[in-house]
């Protein structure tokens, strides 16, 4: 697989939209691996387009994470809303270590 010049991914990112080309950049990177989206534990982004990417890429809706403007965290899955202070309080339930 070889990578897209500059202006090509601008071109592919004009033409075929934001959230369509995050989810086929990273449904790429997950062929690389056995795991696809399951390899991902969080996926956080500030833009309706990011959550779509990461549900088209095959991320798990509870493993996506909008990030609002006043830093308040929604998840995909339960709509329910955070803070990153509580999930550093709650990190090891929430991303739990490899190995456990």
């Amino acid at each position: 697989m070889a990578p897209k010049t500059v202006a090509a991914a601008v071109l592919d990112a004009a033409t075929s939209g934001v959230a369509t080309t995050k989810a086929r950049t990273m449904r790429s990177l997950f062929s690389l691996i056995d795991l696809g989206g399951e390899a991902v534990e969080g996926a956080f982004g500030n833009l309706a387009t990011d959550v779509a990417a990461y549900r088209a890429a095959g991320v798990p809706p509870e493993k996506i994470f909008e990030v609002g403007e006043r830093g308040a965290v929604k998840n995909a899955a339960q709509g329910s809303r955070t803070s990153y202070r509580e999930m550093a309080d709650d990190v090891d339930a929430i991303f739990p270590p490899l190995g456990r």
